[in-house]
């Protein structure tokens, strides 16, 4: 019988997943990893996808070493959250006992994220960073009391606090903006100097999302992204400066993409970035397979295994092949226990501007490299890529090359290392004359090929001018029996295309071309679909009421992918309309004009051909 857990999808403090026993899956091993490890006297930045458990992590560290400000040394706190809460966390197991000791409530601790930090302007974003100050200097108003602290720190963080509190809205209206980025660059280091002298230990930053305001300066309606990017870089350098103050023990920086990378942390000191390819930690964020396999037998959902991983699993960080938990999350407490089969849960919850832009560019170019590559990927094929960071976002609206976009779906979850040699892939135009080596990636499930379709899917309807102009031009020919004019730009739209679904059918290009014509019919034209006429049902027809034409259109998919298979293909076509003599019904309701014109597909190559005018025939 499977336990009543808390739905926790969405849910990412620690300490609410277990106050309230909603699942969790522990990764609290990683604590000892974290502080203890090769890297414990270094700051890290760890990237990984949104939605992989990075802020969860975060605040998992946050609460095992936050002292009890009020009583240092109590740490009944974490001993009920940690060890006394009924669920064996690995955590406190005798092996870490050392590190429990050491780290357990024995730190002051500052957390922020940069999640949300955005805003149409720059003054109307760095209001909402003033908020999250406020709010954090909120919860060390104490130390304005304390008779350890001079009064000359204890009346700036005052006058700092009363800022960030009262004047947000006229900075975010453009005024005393210059205050509100003095108080902005060096919010962090002015209070763990407070706290370092208050408890006399070094303090622990956490900061969650650091890139986020950078990829929302760039799309803002008036980019702002060189005067965000000084004030992520301000922060950084002033908190983890070359010559590191006392005051801090450790850094932990998460993120998404390692864009502005060196520029936000230049000058930053000792900084060990922990990337996708990185072994270490590499199960720190996502579902490992054994972790799995236990939370979908806990949900009574063992029986499911091969769907769940077909949909969410793929990606591989280092050496670990894991799951996405968000969406793995999402289906055991929602939709798995309705009997409903999975779908995709974490396309939105991704910032997808940059990837939006960078489509609807190379849309409107016709890049064919760049859209063959998309089409190889979506096709369940690997590609081979030379990684390439770009410096910084706005590179991405002057343009960049597939290998630097390709980069970024990795980096952002859509791509993932493929470690298997493919037989059959794409690694055409990469150029010889760089040094570094290429990758393999791929696409890693449905769930991601069916959100990379989605985001692709906007390109090709009414929202893209091109593309409603080139089926608008395919209509009218067809309506004027121009069967070779028609073909050229119906080819060039299925080697544009990049489809989601399996070729080879004729109901998907059947669909493709219904949707095609009915995106620019306009009005006084008919579009239906499977008419019933005579002997059978015809597949698409098309009539214009002004001229009294009607086209009967059959559609044939060729059984190869060769011009002789698509002859043979299209004559069975107009052969089909004679045959169950589609045209005569739209004879008998008067049209002047009815032309037979058949259409087959073979990949993504097509073969239009016309029987001529129907009604001239039908007089012979």
């Amino acid at each position: 019988m499977q336990h009543e857990y808390t739905t926790s999808a969405g849910r990412e403090d620690f300490a609410w997943l277990i106050d309230n026993q909603a699942y969790y899956v522990d990764k609290t091993p990683y604590l000892k990893e974290l502080f203890l490890g090769i890297n414990k006297g270094s700051n890290e930045l760890i990237l990984r996808p949104r939605r992989f458990g990075k802020t969860l992590n975060l605040t998992t560290a946050y609460h095992f070493c936050r002292l009890n400000y009020q009583n240092p040394g109590d740490i009944t706190y974490q001993q009920k959250l940690f060890i006394d809460n009924g669920i064996k966390l690995a955590v406190a197991g005798e092996e870490y006992r050392d590190l429990r000791e050491r780290f357990m409530g024995q730190y002051p601790v500052i957390y922020v994220s940069f999640r949300g930090m955005e805003g149409p302007t720059f003054s109307s974003a760095l209001s909402v960073l003033l908020g999250r100050i406020a709010a954090l200097y909120e919860n060390f108003q104490f130390l304005t009391q304390s008779p350890n602290q001079t009064r000359e720190r204890k009346d700036l963080f005052a006058r700092r606090y009363a800022f960030c509190q009262l004047e947000r809205d006229k900075v975010a209206a453009g005024e005393q903006v210059a205050q509100a980025c003095s108080i902005a660059s060096d919010f962090l280091p002015a209070l763990a100097s407070m706290l370092h002298l208050e408890y006399a230990r070094p303090v622990l930053i956490l900061l969650d999302e650091y890139d986020v305001p950078l990829q929302k300066a760039v799309m803002a309606e008036e980019p702002y992204y060189d005067k965000m990017l000084d004030i992520i870089r301000k922060i950084s350098v002033n908190t983890f400066k070359q010559d590191p103050e006392p005051w801090l023990l450790k850094g932990i920086v998460t993120g998404c993409l390692r864009i502005a990378h060196q520029s936000v942390f230049t000058g930053a000191n000792n900084f060990v970035t922990v990337g996708l390819d990185s072994i270490r930690y590499s199960a720190y964020c996502g579902f490992t397979q054994e972790e799995t396999a236990c939370l979908l037998r806990d949900f009574d959902l063992a029986d499911r295994s091969d769907e769940v991983k077909a949909w969410y699993d793929g990606y591989l960080f280092g050496t670990e092949r894991v799951y996405c938990p968000w969406s793995l999350i999402n289906f055991c407490t929602a939709d798995a226990a309705r009997g409903r089969r999975p779908k995709a849960y974490w396309m939105h919850t991704s910032g997808q501007d940059i990837i939006d832009l960078y489509l609807k560019n190379r849309v409107e170019s016709a890049d064919k490299h760049d859209l063959e590559m998309l089409q190889a990927l979506l096709d369940h094929k690997s590609v081979a890529v030379r990684l390439q960071e770009f410096a910084t976002y706005p590179d991405i609206k002057r343009g960049i090359s597939f290998d630097a976009f390709a980069t970024m779906l990795l980096h952002t979850g859509y791509l993932t290392y493929d470690d298997e040699a493919p037989a059959e892939s794409s690694a055409e135009d990469l150029s010889d004359d760089l040094d570094e080596e290429p990758v393999w990636l791929k696409i890693p499930n449905r769930e991601i090929r069916a959100s990379l379709g989605k985001l692709i899917e906007p390109f090709y309807s009414a929202a893209n001018p091109q593309w409603k102009q080139e089926a608008s031009h395919i209509l009218q020919a067809l309506l004027q029996n121009r069967a070779e004019e028609a073909q050229q730009p119906l080819t060039a739209m299925l080697r544009r295309y990049l489809s989601v679904r399996n070729k080879g059918y004729e109901s998907y290009y059947h669909d493709f071309l219904l949707g095609l014509l009915a995106l620019s019919a306009p009005a006084g034209i008919t579009l239906k679909d499977e008419q019933e006429s005579r002997e059978g049902y015809s597949d698409i027809t098309l009539i214009d009421d002004d001229t009294r034409t009607a086209v009967v259109l059959e559609l044939k998919v060729a059984a190869q992918h060769n011009f002789a298979a698509l002859q043979r293909a299209c004559e069975d076509a107009l052969s089909q309309i004679r045959s169950k003599d589609y045209a005569q019904g739209f004879i008998d309701q008067g049209c002047l004009h009815v032309y037979g014109i058949g259409v087959a597909f073979a990949g993504k190559s097509c073969l239009i051909k016309s029987m001529g005018d129907l009604v001239l025939s039908s007089h012979a």
